[in-house]
């Protein structure tokens, strides 16, 4: 008899990231802490904080890094709609406001330019590994789909 496996989706505003997966093991960043998924888990819907979703299938462990969401659990289907958009529309706002201080406090000789460069730099830094991780993602659900 064959092992029992649940069925991964996750959702993303920029579209669908992963769409049933097969997953013997899925581990969600719930409101309350993590949450651990295996075949015959009870229905139910979490809130999502930010951190990684974590899941096993065909042996292998892969993971994809939410900004907020909700997960509902039912029939071995684990469906996650995560908010990632947000926090690049956030991240970019954030650039854009810098900017704007940067450009206002051009001519002044103070220490918060230098905070405003670095400031920026970790923006950018972040927005890098984002992408990144969307690009892996991406990657693994079109691998393992």
């Amino acid at each position: 008899m064959a092992a029992k496996l649940l069925k991964l989706s996750i959702l993303t505003p920029e579209g669908t990231e992963v769409n049933e997966l097969p997953a013997e093991e899925v581990i969600i960043p719930a409101e309350n802490g993590m949450l651990g998924i295996r075949p015959g888990h009870a229905p139910l819907m979490s809130l999502l904080k930010a951190g990684m979703v974590t899941y096993v299938s065909g042996g292998k462990t892969s993971s994809f890094e939410i900004y907020r969401g909700l997960a509902e659990v039912l029939n071995d289907n684990v469906i996650i709609l995560a908010g990632n958009a947000e926090i690049m529309q956030e991240l970019a706002e954030e650039t854009r406001l810098q900017a704007s201080r940067k450009e206002k406090n051009a001519g002044l000789v103070n220490g918060d330019d230098l905070n405003l460069d670095e400031a920026a730099m970790n923006i950018e830094r972040s927005i890098a590994v984002l992408n990144n991780l969307r690009k892996n993602a991406k990657h693994h659900g079109r691998k393992n789909s």
